[in-house]
């Protein structure tokens, strides 16, 4: 009878912890995973939209450098350089990827990565102490960040984590902030995956091309492409006329093979970022809910993370 009893109540502990005491085994597979790709989406968009103002400022003193065309090639039109020149358009040499719009955009990408990484620190912590200051130091890290596409009252409510988080146990308090930050950040995660995917989105030929970040990029490469290659074909015998000119389509057709390869990844990582944050938030409701869009998710981050990473080394 006793042996009985002792055995009943093991199995009613067990029963309550599994339902109380943490993240099933499901939903902390599916937690890691997307806090993985949160961080490496996030990384990977914020790291291209760095480079891609690094190489404009590149690209535009290439095209300074590249000879102009002929007067009679001109039409009584200035040179591209010339009439740049006269705009003043010097002194923004990174041309799109500055001002306002540019941090607000570069923004999102970052919030991403302080959400991935927050995530990763709760799932890592050893103690209730660490798990609280983790999401402190989230809702700081998104403070930080111009122009934060987390709004006003989700900041708030992030401030506030730590102070809802008064579980002893570690395993539950792990659960509950996990929960909490993912419940805050619902709203705004989808906004920043659609605004990324659409301004690294280049159109098909024949389809209609927004004006958005890529095709800005995409066309200064182009102009320096067009520039270098009549510049070596109208100085053939001017060597610096050559180099420069050679040096300056060598730049724009990486950067143009670049785009043709990179941008369409962080696109389809943007794509699967939504549903994946929103298959999340319904796995840790109910430990039984599939999470294909978190795998999804997770292997397009890692591919373009990858392929960031290999060009960044590679330059």
């Amino acid at each position: 009878m006793r042996s009985s009893i002792k055995v009943l109540v093991l199995v009613l502990a067990s029963a309550t912890c599994l339902s109380g005491c943490g993240l099933s085994a499901v939903q902390r597979d599916a937690t890691l995973k997307f806090a993985h790709a949160a961080t490496d989406f996030g990384d990977s968009a914020s790291s291209e939209l760095l480079k891609m103002r690094a190489e404009t400022v590149a690209m535009t003193v290439a095209l300074y450098r590249v000879p102009d065309l002929p007067p009679e090639a001109l039409n009584g039109r200035d040179p591209i350089v010339v009439a740049d020149i006269k705009a003043r358009k010097y002194q923004k040499s990174a041309g799109d990827f500055s001002g306002q719009w540019y941090e607000l955009f570069l923004s999102g990408p970052q919030a991403m990565k302080a959400y991935g990484t927050a995530l990763l620190s709760i799932l890592r912590a050893t103690n209730t102490r660490q798990v609280k200051q983790s999401s402190e130091d989230f809702a700081a890290a998104l403070q930080a960040i111009p122009g934060s596409p987390f709004s006003q009252a989700s900041t708030e409510s992030l401030s506030s984590v730590s102070e809802k988080l008064t579980e002893t146990l570690l395993d539950r308090m792990k659960a509950h902030a996990i929960q909490l930050v993912v419940e805050s950040t619902a709203a705004a995660v989808p906004t920043i995956c659609r605004t990324v995917g659409a301004n690294f989105k280049l159109a098909k030929v024949g389809e209609h091309q927004e004006d958005n970040f890529a095709f800005r990029f995409q066309t200064t490469a182009r102009v320096l492409l067009a520039s270098a290659e009549s510049g070596m074909e109208l100085h053939p015998a001017d060597r610096l006329a050559r180099s420069d000119s050679l040096a300056a389509y060598l730049l724009a057709k990486q950067n143009l093979d670049e785009a043709d390869t990179v941008f369409p990844q962080i696109v389809k990582s943007s794509g699967s970022c939504a549903a994946a944050n929103a298959a999340l938030l319904q796995a840790l409701h109910d430990a039984s809910s599939p999470t294909k869009e978190i795998q999804d998710f997770y292997t397009s981050a890692k591919q373009a993370y990858s392929s960031i990473r290999a060009s960044i080394s590679g330059h």
